[in-house]
């Protein structure tokens, strides 16, 4: 058997030289488009270096999307135009075509969403949480609408398909109502955004870095090193106190000192403690006042401010605070209240014993 023999065979009515020129039309097809895909985004992204806008950006991000696959399928469509294909064939290649169609405009919708969702966001995490819920909501639209002209090109009626996928939408979510409600709070967690990825938050007696924000579940990281798992609609009605964005942080304590000590002592307390808080880093002075008549002591109430929210400076401050205040005192011979009591003896032998509980300095602070 020689060559042109060869190429006369017949393979499903067509001779195997028409199969050889089909399959050299996809192949060649398929080669250009790669060649084309690769050197058009190197030449996009020279072109984007030179511009100040990013929107260019997002085109590259859409052009690398292209899928090869797909190409191929419109390849191997033109190559069968050469082929004598019976209706039925040339209807099922049709068909395939525009599913690879419909699939390469939801690959080119979904690179263009996530890629201005993130021109969007930026740099800045405060937008983090709201472009992760603004992406999976317009991709989950995206390749909805796409299914949905799937279906239609391949003859399925999605008229009857939808209003079935209604009722039993329905159905589905009377029996998952608990699920589904978790999932609604995520949405207004993602929207409303109480808190971000990394902020410190006290919910409840439960408090932590939040670490993921899930469709059902928010988890934190607790200061003792232990994942603590939320429900988010349990989120969405506690009360939730964010320590992230707190600018500032209120200190108030309060102190006691013995009775018994000379006027101008009592008097020079509110100059020592704000002397000492003025002297302490990242502190701001707020008051300090003679608060009232103890059962054994003066009490004086102090208020300042730290200057940033970081617990750890907080606490280093308040360490400077409270030895200023020790040391100061202990220059100028003021001491501390503490607990005591007072014993009277009379002349007829009775005793009577006389409590005045009093604490030493103690803070409060609202961490």
């Amino acid at each position: 058997m020689n060559v042109s023999q060869i190429f006369d065979l017949s393979l499903w009515g067509n001779p195997l030289q028409r199969w050889l020129i089909a399959a050299g039309i996809v192949v060649t097809i398929t080669l250009v488009a790669r060649l084309l895909r690769g050197a058009g985004v190197t030449r996009l992204r020279e072109v984007t270096r030179r511009t100040a806008t990013s929107l260019d950006d997002v085109l590259v991000q859409v052009v690398e999307g292209t899928s090869m696959i797909c190409v191929a399928i419109a390849a191997t469509y033109l190559g069968s135009l050469v082929l004598a294909l019976d209706q039925p064939a040339r209807e099922r290649v049709a068909q395939l075509v525009s599913v690879a169609l419909v699939v390469q405009l939801g690959l080119y919708a979904q690179r263009a969403v996530t890629a201005s969702v993130a021109r969007w966001a930026g740099d800045e995490p405060q937008r983090e949480t709201s472009a992760k819920a603004i992406d999976f909501s317009a991709r989950l639209v995206v390749w909805a609408v796409m299914v949905v002209l799937v279906l239609s090109n391949l003859g399925v009626e999605v008229t009857a398909l939808v209003a079935g996928l209604g009722v039993g939408g329905v159905a589905a979510a009377l029996a998952v109502q608990n699920v589904l409600g978790d999932v609604i709070s995520s949405f207004s967690i993602y929207l409303d955004r109480p808190f971000d990825l990394g902020d410190f938050i006290v919910v409840g007696d439960y408090a932590g870095n939040v670490v993921a924000i899930h469709w059902r579940t928010t988890r934190l990281r607790s200061v003792s090193g232990e994942e603590i798992i939320i429900a988010n609609s349990d989120l969405a009605k506690s009360r939730v106190r964010n320590y992230r964005r707190m600018e500032e942080r209120r200190i108030a304590f309060d102190l006691g000192i013995e009775y018994n000590l000379p006027v101008d002592k009592v008097r020079a307390v509110v100059g020592l403690i704000r002397e000492s808080v003025e002297q302490a880093t990242n502190t701001r002075f707020d008051r300090c006042h003679f608060k009232r008549y103890g059962d054994s002591a003066l009490l004086f109430e102090t208020v300042y401010w730290i200057t940033s929210p970081d617990y750890a400076t907080y606490m280093d401050s308040q360490h400077q605070v409270l030895l200023g205040i020790y040391e100061r005192f202990e220059d100028h011979d003021i001491p501390f209240a503490f607990p005591s009591h007072t014993i009277h003896l009379r002349q007829d032998g009775e005793l009577q014993v006389g409590a005045a509980p009093i604490s030493g300095p103690r803070s409060r602070a609202e961490r």
